[in-house]
Protein backbone atom coordinates (compact mmCIF):
# COMPACT_ATOMS: atom_id res chain seq x y z
CA UNK A 1 0.00 0.00 0.00
CA UNK A 2 2.60 2.20 0.66
CA UNK A 3 4.44 1.57 -2.76
CA UNK A 4 1.03 2.56 -4.48
CA UNK A 5 0.77 5.63 -2.52
CA UNK A 6 3.92 7.01 -3.94
CA UNK A 7 3.40 5.36 -7.46
CA UNK A 8 -0.04 4.54 -8.63
CA UNK A 9 -1.89 6.75 -6.49
CA UNK A 10 -0.52 10.54 -8.00
CA UNK A 11 -0.38 9.09 -11.44
CA UNK A 12 -4.49 8.26 -10.94
CA UNK A 13 -4.83 11.85 -9.33
CA UNK A 14 -2.43 13.53 -12.48
CA UNK A 15 -4.47 11.63 -14.89
CA UNK A 16 -1.37 9.91 -16.66
CA UNK A 17 -1.75 6.29 -15.10
CA UNK A 18 -2.20 4.95 -18.57
CA UNK A 19 1.72 5.71 -18.94
CA UNK A 20 3.22 5.35 -15.57
CA UNK A 21 2.74 4.67 -12.21
CA UNK A 22 3.10 0.44 -12.26
CA UNK A 23 4.77 -2.06 -14.44
CA UNK A 24 3.15 -3.41 -17.30
CA UNK A 25 4.06 -3.80 -20.80
CA UNK A 26 3.96 -0.40 -23.16
CA UNK A 27 4.13 2.20 -19.69
CA UNK A 28 6.98 3.98 -19.72
CA UNK A 29 9.70 3.11 -16.75
CA UNK A 30 12.48 3.98 -15.36
CA UNK A 31 13.27 1.48 -12.56
CA UNK A 32 15.52 0.94 -9.43
CA UNK A 33 16.43 -2.13 -8.03
CA UNK A 34 17.28 -1.89 -4.50
CA UNK A 35 18.96 -4.30 -1.89
CA UNK A 36 16.12 -4.88 0.07
CA UNK A 37 12.99 -3.77 0.42
CA UNK A 38 12.32 -0.20 -1.12
CA UNK A 39 11.24 1.70 2.21
CA UNK A 40 13.66 -0.07 4.58
CA UNK A 41 16.36 2.38 4.88
CA UNK A 42 19.39 0.00 5.14
CA UNK A 43 18.40 -0.83 1.28
CA UNK A 44 20.81 0.63 -0.76
CA UNK A 45 20.33 0.97 -4.57
CA UNK A 46 21.81 -1.40 -7.18
CA UNK A 47 20.81 -0.11 -10.37
CA UNK A 48 18.88 2.43 -11.68
CA UNK A 49 17.29 2.40 -15.40
CA UNK A 50 16.18 5.76 -17.32
CA UNK A 51 14.30 5.11 -20.74
CA UNK A 52 15.21 1.82 -21.02
CA UNK A 53 19.21 2.11 -20.37
CA UNK A 54 21.29 1.19 -17.45
CA UNK A 55 22.84 4.65 -16.06
CA UNK A 56 23.44 3.34 -12.40
CA UNK A 57 25.25 0.15 -11.19
CA UNK A 58 26.58 -0.02 -8.01
CA UNK A 59 29.42 -2.62 -8.68
CA UNK A 60 30.68 0.19 -11.11
CA UNK A 61 30.36 2.95 -8.54
CA UNK A 62 34.05 2.82 -6.96
CA UNK A 63 35.68 2.36 -10.50
CA UNK A 64 33.82 5.56 -11.89
CA UNK A 65 35.03 7.34 -8.39
CA UNK A 66 38.45 6.32 -8.96
CA UNK A 67 38.46 7.51 -12.57
CA UNK A 68 37.01 10.92 -11.72
CA UNK A 69 39.53 10.95 -8.70
CA UNK A 70 42.21 10.56 -10.55
CA UNK A 71 40.98 12.97 -13.73
CA UNK A 72 40.17 15.95 -10.97
CA UNK A 73 44.01 15.49 -9.85
CA UNK A 74 45.33 15.70 -13.22
CA UNK A 75 43.11 18.65 -14.06
CA UNK A 76 44.78 20.68 -10.66
CA UNK A 77 47.92 19.55 -11.60
CA UNK A 78 47.91 21.20 -14.69
CA UNK A 79 46.07 24.22 -13.14
CA UNK A 80 48.88 24.70 -11.01
CA UNK A 81 51.43 24.13 -14.24
CA UNK A 82 49.73 26.97 -15.76
CA UNK A 83 49.75 28.74 -12.72
CA UNK A 84 53.40 28.75 -11.48
CA UNK A 85 54.37 29.63 -15.21
CA UNK A 86 52.38 32.51 -15.22
CA UNK A 87 53.17 33.64 -11.89
CA UNK A 88 54.18 37.27 -12.54
CA UNK A 89 50.75 37.78 -15.03
CA UNK A 90 48.14 38.35 -12.52
CA UNK A 91 46.98 36.55 -9.58
CA UNK A 92 48.30 36.92 -6.28
CA UNK A 93 50.10 34.21 -4.29
CA UNK A 94 47.43 34.56 -1.80
CA UNK A 95 45.05 34.02 -4.44
CA UNK A 96 46.62 30.98 -5.45
CA UNK A 97 46.38 29.28 -2.18
CA UNK A 98 42.70 29.83 -2.18
CA UNK A 99 42.43 28.40 -4.97
CA UNK A 100 44.41 25.35 -4.91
Amino acid sequence: EALRFVTLNPALQLGIADRVGSLETGKDADLVLWSGPPLDSMSVCEETWIDGRLVFRRAGAAERAGRLAAERDALLAKARQLASAGADAGASEKAREKFF
